[in-house]
């Protein structure tokens, strides 16, 4: 172990004392037990939360950090390690998938930018954001590039505080065109907010009657569902109708019938706000949220790895991919290599973050990054390297505390046996770029001790 003082000079400190701030990554269970005897044997304290297969761990950050996965919480994907998914031939060339998705990602960020930058310019005649739209421009067209990079993010993050000043005058041109329209119901029929609270109970005693589509919901505002309707839940859901309608208006498309911002807009009829105003609100909108983009550009980096990998597959598998079949029946599945390049782009973000930023700021304006930090460790051990994939093996590197660096691991080439496991040096270079490799010559040879499963499956 290395010495406590060390780990004191860390920017970013683990958050675990020093002498349980470490890890070790295992294939199977059946080794994982088997290590843990062997520590045991030599007085170390290895509990489950020390040595872990990487399956496990793989599954708790993407359900419990990253929110990945579905479960009762959110998440957008479900694990499924259908062969069917992807070709055989993808588990050789991990490396040259990943970064094309990696450069997809990179360029969609950057095209998202560009087209809000470009609407506002082309759309909105006002000083401020005609100024601001320019500068935009200057720093997404630096250079020519065809991908975001954090240093872009950087210089964009800057102009935040104009960004935030604007948005806010435009928020309150939306407040003040709803508000009006809600007072002028309310003083023209004071029973207005109890013939809409008991038109939204009869809403939801009818279950296939609130089926919010989430292209009309008003993504700012946060709707609750809670069986007592307060004045404010009332309030709020007038609020997000007619904004829902409004977005409609100007965007020139219908709302879904069954969602319920469409059923509360139809039951107001003649009561809505008029064709101007709502093409005037609607416009507002939308430019709020192309503003909101660059309120806060590097959360885009950090928390849309998931979401557009769908979108980069759903390319990739209708232009012949080679890495992908044609036999992907349901869109959200992912299987397990999948899950770990979607992980990896998401840790490496973060941590391009770290030189940029300190710890509390990062925590504060970034919350999935500060469940990130959780889980750094001064050490990451690794046994039986090459068993791991070059993807997974980037993945524990980047769980490293990012001051310390600290990565041992140890395996045999000859031995590996998992299909996707690293291969060759060159592998282990892209991993560990800056990491000493030593080469054993010394020959030996061992009973395996867990079976051939890994043939059969996706890991």
């Amino acid at each position: 172990m290395m010495p406590t003082d060390i780990c004191g000079h860390s920017k970013f400190p683990s958050k675990l004392e020093h002498h349980k701030s470490w890890i070790m990554f295992t294939p199977t269970e059946l080794l994982k037990q088997y290590l843990k005897e062997a520590f045991n044997r030599e007085e170390v304290p290895a509990s489950e939360e020390r040595i872990k297969t990487w399956s496990d761990y793989r599954r708790y950050l993407a359900r419990d950090v990253f929110n990945i996965l579905k479960s009762s919480t959110g998440g957008q994907l479900i694990l499924n390690d259908s062969k069917a998914i992807i070709h055989k031939c993808s588990l050789e060339q991990l490396i040259d998938w990943y970064k094309n998705y990696k450069s997809f990602f990179n360029n969609q960020i950057l095209n998202q930018l560009k087209l809000s930058s470009t609407w506002l310019k082309n759309n909105v005649d006002e000083k401020n954001i005609i100024k601001l739209s320019k500068d935009l421009d200057n720093l997404l067209n630096k250079d020519n590039c065809d991908e975001i990079n954090i240093y872009i993010l950087i210089s964009i993050d800057k102009l935040k505080d104009r960004v935030s000043r604007t948005l806010i005058k435009f928020q309150e041109q939306t407040t003040s065109i709803i508000k009006k329209s809600l007072n002028y119901l309310l003083n023209t029929n004071e029973n207005f907010l109890n013939e809409l609270q008991k038109f939204i109970k009869e809403l939801k005693n009818d279950p296939h009657s609130l089926q919010e589509s989430l292209s009309e919901k008003d993504k700012d505002e946060v709707e609750e569902n809670d069986d007592e309707l307060s004045e404010s839940d009332l309030t709020r859901d007038y609020n997000t109708a007619v904004r829902s309608l409004a977005r409609a208006k100007f965007t020139k498309r219908k709302l879904d019938p069954n969602s319920k911002s469409s059923k509360i807009i139809h039951w107001l009829k003649d009561r809505v706000l008029s064709e101007e105003k709502l093409m005037k609100l609607g416009k507002n909108l939308i430019i709020q949220s192309h503003l909101r983009k660059f309120l806060n550009p590097l959360k885009l980096y950090i928390d849309n790895a998931s979401s557009l990998y769908l979108l980069y597959r759903k390319e990739k598998v209708k232009n012949n991919s080679p890495w992908y079949t044609n036999d992907i029946k349901m869109q959200n599945d992912v299987n397990s290599v999948e899950l770990d390049m979607i992980i990896l782009l998401s840790l490496q973000n973060i941590k391009s973050l770290i030189q940029f930023f300190s710890e509390n700021e990062i925590s504060r304006r970034f919350p999935l990054a500060d469940l990130i930090f959780s889980e750094y460790r001064n050490q990451v051990l690794v046994d039986e390297i090459t068993d791991f994939s070059p993807i997974q093996l980037a993945c524990m590197k980047a769980l490293t505390n990012p001051k310390i660096n600290s990565f041992v691991g140890c395996g045999d080439f000859n031995q590996r046996i998992t299909p996707w496991g690293t291969r060759t040096i060159e592998e282990m270079n892209w991993i560990l770029p800056k990491v000493e490799i030593k080469s054993i010559n010394i020959q030996f040879s061992r009973k395996r001790i867990w079976g051939s499963q890994f043939n059969d499956t996706v890991a």
